[in-house]
């Protein structure tokens, strides 16, 4: 029988090893992810663009398909608010941030400090616009959107638990409620954690 906490503890500890990792081998740590990113950006950037690109033509199709009409919730259940509040409330949580800080403090952060390349230079403005542009522009919000819909349809529709583990529950079944899935939401949490230490 798996402890109830064990997502917490597993995630817990992964995250207290890498911040031990980073203070005592600061050095390594630096210089490996350095490596890492560059390879990742270099032989797989294009991945990133596609993806976001996919992500924002399946957006596309079941917002304008016959899929668009599922509802998520009960069959008999109606909206709490219009169609006009939700996007006004996803759009302020969803923007919100960035436009009081991340809309200026991005760019900038990237002309100064580029990917690639010399910083402080036209070519470094460029770069950082289009930086800000991938990650605050359509393709972000159809990412987001395509994980929200997933969690959404897995926990009204199906009434499964609002875990990560939940969208895979096509794939492995009732495993989700055991090891497989508590390592799918320690991943998950430890990710969100490891993406928040580092950038």
């Amino acid at each position: 029988m798996l402890k109830k906490n064990a997502v917490f503890i597993t995630s817990m500890t992964s995250t207290l090893l890498f911040i031990i990792l980073g203070v005592f081998f600061n050095d390594f740590v630096n210089e490996s992810f350095s490596y890492i990113v560059s390879g990742i950006v270099s032989y797989f950037g294009w991945v990133f663009i596609l993806g976001g690109f996919l992500f924002l033509v399946v957006c596309f199709y079941l917002a304008f398909s016959k899929h668009g009409g599922i509802r998520l919730g009960d069959d008999a259940d109606k909206p709490e608010f219009s169609t006009l509040s939700w996007i006004a409330m996803l759009f302020s949580a969803g923007i919100g941030v960035g436009l009081v800080f991340w809309g200026v403090a991005e760019p900038v952060s990237h002309y100064q400090n580029p990917p690639f390349g010399e910083g402080l230079t036209a070519e470094s403005a460029d770069a950082a616009i289009q930086y800000s542009f991938f990650h605050w522009g359509l393709g972000a919000w159809a990412i987001y959107g395509i994980v929200a819909l997933c969690l959404a349809y897995f926990l009204y529709r199906k009434k499964l638990p609002l875990l990560p583990s939940s969208i895979l529950y096509p794939i492995i079944g009732d495993r989700i409620y055991g090891p497989l899935g508590k390592s799918i939401d320690s991943y998950a949490v430890f990710m969100v954690a490891l993406e928040q230490l580092l950038f």
